[in-house]
């Protein structure tokens, strides 16, 4: 009975194993398109949260909000804020390699119908059991912007998970 070892002549001579030194471009593996897209989606959840929630719409929330001593940090956790979207976006960068969304457009539709239910799911348990706001105004606001902004996020999601895809070829006759 001849062992075959591990290391053969056959597998040093076959150069394919070498591969990950070609220069032609090929398409992601999932794996690397999945993690990129959570890490791009958290980094946009990131910045485009601090311009709509923490510059452009702070005042009106804040005029909106009933005072009560010690409910807002200042500073933020910063590093929280970005953990919590990091784990967005590997949701929706999970739901969309299932859905198969690989395009902004899709992206984006797919993100905002999600992030419209899950706002108004969150915003009506909040208005249900807290008296946060002055109204239901603000609520719907919220509403509103937490869908848009989750269509926006899952758009850049959806990019990463599209790019440098595989396209059919089409047959020749």
């Amino acid at each position: 009975m001849l062992i075959t070892p591990p290391l053969s002549i056959d597998f040093l001579l076959n150069a394919s194993y070498l591969s990950v030194i070609d220069f032609n471009p090929k398409p992601f593996p999932m794996k690397t398109k999945f993690l990129l897209a959570a890490i791009g989606g958290a980094v946009a959840n990131f910045l485009l949260g601090w311009l709509i929630y923490g510059y452009l719409l702070m005042g009106y929330y804040a005029s909106h909000q009933l005072p009560y001593e010690g409910l807002m940090r200042e500073p933020p956790i910063f590093w929280a804020i970005f953990v919590g979207g990091l784990a967005w976006s590997f949701l929706i960068a999970w739901l969309f390699d299932k859905m198969g969304t690989m395009t902004l457009m899709q992206g984006f539709m797919n993100g905002l119908i999600i992030s419209f239910l899950i706002s108004l799911s969150y915003d009506l348990f909040y208005y249900a059991g807290m008296n946060l706001y002055d109204g239901m105004t603000v609520m719907i606001v919220d509403v509103v912007v937490g869908a848009l902004f989750g269509g926006v996020v899952a758009a850049v999601i959806a990019w990463i998970l599209g790019m440098r895809a595989t396209k059919p070829v089409a047959a020749t006759t």
